[in-house]
């Protein structure tokens, strides 16, 4: 596999490959986390074509996808939310395609399409070992905590939040 990675802004024809790289993504991490049944629940949930076509229009935020050697292999979604925050709300890249520099390639694309002076905070399941260490190692740090990982899960999880470098 080759690092010809490119990230460009979703289209209408890419919500159904996007939906299939959300499913399973979450499925392989989340099953062993949660469960299964937990996983397809929520997942059926917030990645239903319906959601993503309207965080597709969603003039507030940037819906962006990653290309490795002309394959669909990643999925990020942030966002300025009504207190004027940069959020981070998903970072996906399919299993087999992870460690290849596409994360870290689709987070530094949100946050210049958001705004590179914007600190830019997300939630991440607590257990999540291996997300936590990848945004620690991209500059994020534990701020906070909820008890609802994305308002209605009933998934603890962490609040990390960058700060801006001068």
């Amino acid at each position: 596999m080759s690092n010809d990675i490119h990230i460009r802004p979703a289209s209408q024809a890419d919500l159904a490959p996007v939906q299939t790289l959300l499913v399973t993504t979450w499925h392989d991490t989340y099953d062993v986390l949660i469960g299964s049944d937990q996983a397809a629940d929520i997942t059926s949930r917030w990645h239903a074509i319906g959601v993503l076509r309207g965080d597709l229009v969603d003039p507030k935020a940037v819906f962006l996808v990653a290309e490795l050697d002309g394959r669909l292999v990643g999925h990020a979604l942030g966002r300025v939310d009504d207190t004027g925050r940069a959020v981070l709300k998903r970072l996906y890249i399919l299993p087999e395609c992870q460690r290849h520099g596409v994360g870290g390639a689709l987070l530094e694309a949100i946050q210049s399409h958001i705004g590179p002076e914007m600190p830019m905070e997300l939630e991440v399941e607590r257990q999540n070992a291996k997300a936590i260490a990848f945004y620690a190692g991209h500059g994020f740090v534990e701020i906070g905590t909820t008890a609802h990982c994305g308002a209605d899960s009933n998934i603890p999880a962490i609040i990390m939040r960058r700060a801006v470098t001068p």
